[in-house]
């Protein structure tokens, strides 16, 4: 946890970062006003087991006191931990964009399924400390925070209380996603959330923010130089070369976002002709497959126009069952695999392996 102080307009306001040491996941940032607290994001913990032990404890603040909370991007570390806010007693709104919305609503569906899948499996099998084994939360209180889920433009102001304000700003990370500028009495204070590339290919550029009096900023990579070399000649080559050799190539992938921005790239590698146009790509990603279905509705946010959505989505084949699966498997021509998870931590990948 990360506490900081600041006089604006001889009014005391408060950042406090509720994040574990040397881990970028679980996102909650809280933002304390004389007139409102404002959570900014409401993240999983994941990883290593003493992370994710983590969700189970008590948030750190006072959940009664929360007037809003504002949402950058659907990933599980930003808002995966939304069902269990509303379950303690949450009941205010929850701000984000169009895209946003509709990801976050496939998320926290899939993550309840999992959850409630392993607590049956451990009071099934008796591995459990917990008697029963309870899931951090159901379906059903995902559904219950739905109703709570209110829908912003980006790049209009937004009134969120007396002097207080706030403007979502793409920020090229995954469909939807925002940094967050508030300004609170005289001042503006910039929340970056996840921030994308300049040169994605798929998604616009991030859109720079307002000059700003105080900024929160992910830094992932911000101790690393990445190379300036191009990914799709990366991929190209190997792909060809792994071709050439009679194998197959198996793309770990996150299923929002990275899924789609690989999907791109391959279909303008075989549109251009460095890549065979005959090797087939299996998107094998109930999620993915879905999360590309949501993006199809908001070709706005990403480079291309809808009819070229629709063309990248149909030179994949898409696979749901896990009995498809194991024909992909089994059939000994070579191919392009693109599964899940992106870390190789579970999912239909490990299958390949």
């Amino acid at each position: 946890m990360n506490h900081v102080e600041a006089s604006v307009a001889g009014q005391r306001v408060e950042l406090t970062s509720y994040v574990a040491a040397e881990t970028v996941t679980g996102s909650k940032h809280l933002l304390h006003t004389p007139n409102m607290d404002i959570l900014i994001d409401c993240g999983l913990f994941q990883g290593i087991k003493s992370l994710r032990r983590k969700n189970w404890d008590d948030p750190g603040f006072d959940v009664d006191r929360i007037d809003a909370l504002c949402l950058t991007h659907a990933h599980l570390d930003h808002c995966g931990y939304i069902p269990r806010l509303v379950a303690s007693g949450y009941r205010g709104k929850i701000f984000m964009t169009a895209p946003t919305r509709e990801l976050t609503e496939l998320i926290l569906r899939d993550s309840a399924k999992i959850q409630e899948e392993d607590a049956w499996k451990a009071n099934r099998h008796g591995y459990s400390r917990h008697h029963p084994a309870r899931p951090l939360y159901t379906l059903a209180e995902v559904e219950r925070s739905l109703h709570q889920f209110v829908v912003v433009d980006a790049d209009v102001d937004i009134s969120l209380g007396e002097q207080i304000s706030m403007r979502y700003i793409p920020s090229g990370h995954i469909p939807g996603a925002c940094s967050i500028s508030f300004t609170v009495y005289d001042r503006k204070m910039l929340f970056s959330g996840d921030i994308g590339r300049t040169q994605s290919g798929f998604l616009e550029a991030p859109e720079h923010g307002p000059l700003s009096d105080f900024v929160v900023m992910e830094s992932t990579y911000g101790d690393r130089l990445h190379e300036q070399i191009s990914a799709e000649s990366e991929l190209q080559d190997a792909i060809n070369t792994t071709l050439d050799q009679g194998g197959n190539i198996m793309i770990p992938c996150f299923a929002v976002g990275r899924a789609q921005e690989i999907i791109r790239m391959l279909f303008l590698l075989k549109a251009d002709g460095r890549i065979p146009g005959e090797v087939p790509v299996y998107l094998d990603s109930p999620m993915a497959a879905a999360a590309s279905e949501i993006l199809l509705r908001f070709p706005e946010w990403t480079t291309l126009s809808e009819g070229e959505c629709r063309a990248m989505m149909k030179s994949v084949v898409i696979n749901e069952r896990h009995e498809g699966t194991i024909g992909i498997i089994r059939n000994r021509k070579s191919k392009i695999i693109i599964a899940g998870s992106g870390m190789l931590s579970g999912g239909r990948i490990l299958e390949y392996l």
